[in-house]
């Protein structure tokens, strides 16, 4: 589990001075260390674990900070879910980190970028003796981001505790994404669904999460959540009937284990969604 909390650990910082450095009426320019931060941004998954880990990095409100998002499919089969955020200090030219889990890991460090490489570090006590753990993201490419992470009890001595590749997925047209019509997809359980089992056990039920994972990765899946017994997506599609074609994808529809119905969505009032941390004993 080391190995994926450092891989939930590098994409996002909390940055402590940023509130100060934007309340100064010196601070009119905004500094180039707050760019560096978009090279996050985006959907990510690593190479090797494309089934299993998935990570969206985006600009928080002001674009001061990124926000990371992960889940993570555990060896048991449960989904662990982690939050970061990633801010700039100009004061001080460096970078802070916050990363928090549903496991309960809580976890902050500090950080520089020099020659195209993003570095953390964090000192800690273990058993009375220090203990300085060190995490680094770059040479930064447009699709793809070596990380490695290591810890150390003398400075000198490192020992390699996870490396593998961030790949960059690619990112749905926003202009695309934005334009097409939206629908509502209300799912309810079918004729064939089990009572007597979880949903994880029903006929179909991974195929129904692949094809949910599949319209989210191409951009036509803007949200999904649960209200009463119902299950709702929210698609962008360029038609009823190709909305329909999406969900038909899912053989857990034909197979009776669930049902769906497709309504147009449309928006007259916006706001903010944003997804929270499921805990992982929901069902």
């Amino acid at each position: 589990m080391k190995v994926l909390a450092a891989a939930i650990l590098i994409v996002g910082t909390i940055c402590v001075g940023v509130s100060e450095a934007q309340a100064s009426p010196s601070s009119t320019v905004r500094a180039p260390g707050y760019d560096r931060l978009g090279l996050i941004v985006g959907r990510w998954t690593i190479k090797g674990r494309e089934d299993k880990f998935m990570e969206v990095c985006r600009w928080y409100d002001g674009n001061f900070h990124v926000i990371c998002e992960t889940e993570n499919k555990r060896a048991d089969g449960a989904i662990g879910y982690g939050m970061s955020i990633l801010g700039y200090i100009p004061v001080t030219d460096t970078y802070s980190y916050h990363g928090m889990g549903s496991n309960g890991r809580n976890e902050t460090m500090t950080g520089t970028f020099a020659d195209g490489i993003l570095e953390f570090t964090a000192e800690t006590v273990d058993n009375g003796a220090p203990a300085l753990s060190r995490v680094r993201m770059g040479p930064f490419s447009e699709h793809e981001v070596p990380f490695v992470a290591e810890s150390s009890g003398d400075r000198v001595n490192w020992t390699t505790n996870a490396k593998f590749t961030y790949v960059r997925l690619e990112s749905p047209n926003p202009v695309a994404q934005d334009t097409l019509p939206l629908f509502a997809v209300q799912i309810r359980t079918g004729a064939r669904w089990d009572a007597a089992k979880p949903p994880q056990e029903q006929r179909h039920f991974r195929d129904h999460s692949a094809n949910l994972k599949r319209l989210r990765d191409a951009g036509h899946l803007v949200a999904g959540a649960r209200y009463s017994e119902v299950g709702l997506v929210i698609l962008t599609a360029e038609s009823e009937a190709q909305a329909r074609a999406m969900m038909d994808q899912d053989p857990s529809f034909e197979a009776g284990i669930f049902r769906y119905e497709v309504h147009p969505f449309d928006v007259f009032y916006s706001g903010s969604l944003q997804g929270r941390p499921r805990n992982p004993d929901e069902k």
